[in-house]
């Protein structure tokens, strides 16, 4: 799934529309026409969305993203979990919230 889709597909599930793909903006649900957030390469803008999940998905987004970033998870102790958690990339978390929100699309 390209980085321009899944910033589209995070910023939609929050509510905005009439996103413009090449102009990477669209309508806010409270602020109107603004920016997108660049969810692939701002940790504060990914960290915005996550904390926003509901409680139910949180545990689901952990467990998705240790998948991702822990190079052997069945050899990986607490500290090397909270070590590869903390330090995930951005994109690495975008790509973790679209699979917890079950939008992600394998690329054909």
């Amino acid at each position: 799934m390209s980085p321009e889709k899944q910033r589209i597909v995070i910023a939609e599930f929050f509510g905005w529309n009439n996103i413009e793909d090449g102009l990477k903006i669209g309508i806010h649900p409270v602020r109107g026409w603004m920016p997108l957030p660049d969810y692939i390469n701002d940790l504060n803008a990914i960290h915005e969305a996550i904390v926003k999940l509901p409680d139910d998905l949180r545990v689901e987004f952990l467990s998705k993203l240790d998948r991702i970033t822990i190079p052997s998870l069945s050899k990986s102790s607490d500290v090397d979990i909270a070590f590869w958690r903390v330090n995930a990339t951005a994109a690495q978390r975008a790509e973790t919230f679209v699979r917890t929100i079950c939008k992600w699309e394998d690329a054909s």
